[in-house]
């Protein structure tokens, strides 16, 4: 990005925005989750050509594929961000609104954490999650009313390249996965068709047109896509856990507890949601 001009500087001033240096060196650090991920993917995918299936591969393999895809999921949403503001307000680049800047740096500063995860686990066979890292949560969104029109924007455009990956590692899976697997597989399948559903109606629901509504009801409903497919992501990842035990409880209520899956899998509290 060109250094912001005087002018540049002038309009952000009176319109009261931020400063975004500070998230553009986030986006410039979290870039490695691209190659990070595509690592993962290929280490997982070669040990399902020489005959294992997804269900049984090694757990640090998972879990790093697991926290790869949190760092790529919370990557896409504070890259799509900046990249909507960007586009929406040309003059100020370089600078975004109070909201945006802490709603980006929500997302980017939870990167860093996940990619050191990853890197671990890819490293070492008995790395071990902190307790309750797992199932992962999105970080809240600004209660703003009415949200900015960016924030939309960007959302349907994380969610269009999270969709991405996630129909190929679901056309991986089902292809890699031995009959004696079928059940399993099955039921991640039925949890990827909920996602893939709750993300096709937040598409049909939006146009690029600066009426469409955005308040708190159709933002409840677009952060639903994310969500659900990061929670799918993870399941995909480590899928000997999301496969077995009673069904996952969601995150943050009273009383949770973990699957009996999290002790065979040596997961703490390794419950995988399928909103």
């Amino acid at each position: 990005m060109d250094t912001p001009g005087v002018w540049t500087r002038v309009r952000a001033f009176t319109r009261g925005e931020r400063d975004a240096e500070t998230l553009y060196a986030y986006r410039r650090a979290g870039a490695q989750v691209h190659p990070l991920l595509d690592a993962a993917e290929r280490r997982r995918f070669d040990l399902t050509l020489s005959g294992t299936s997804p269900f049984a591969v090694e757990r640090n393999v998972g879990l790093e594929l697991a926290c790869a895809w949190n760092a790529f999921a919370l990557q896409t949403l504070g890259d799509k961000m900046l990249e909507a503001d960007e586009a929406a307000d040309p003059d100020t680049v370089g600078f975004v609104p109070p909201v945006t800047f802490d709603q980006v740096q929500g997302y980017y500063t939870e990167v860093g954490r996940w990619l050191g995860y990853a890197s671990q686990a890819g490293h070492d066979p008995e790395f071990e999650l902190p307790a309750g890292a797992l199932p992962a949560r999105l970080p809240d969104w600004s209660p703003v009313e009415p949200c900015p029109r960016p924030h939309l924007d960007a959302m349907i455009a994380a969610l269009d390249a999270m969709r991405l990956h996630a129909e190929a590692a679901m056309h991986h899976l089902e292809k890699a996965t031995p009959a004696g697997d079928a059940a399993r597989l099955a039921r991640l399948r039925g949890q990827f068709a909920g996602a893939l559903s709750t993300a096709t109606y937040v598409s049909g629901m939006y146009r690029p047109a600066p009426r469409w509504p955005c308040t708190s009801g159709s933002r409840s409903r677009r952060k639903a896509p994310p969500r659900r497919s990061t929670g799918w992501g993870n399941s995909s990842a480590t899928p000997r856990c999301s496969s077995r035990g009673r069904a996952p409880l969601r995150p943050g209520r009273p009383g949770a507890r973990a699957p009996s899956c999290a002790r065979p899998c040596r997961v703490s509290r390794a419950s995988i949601p399928g909103r």
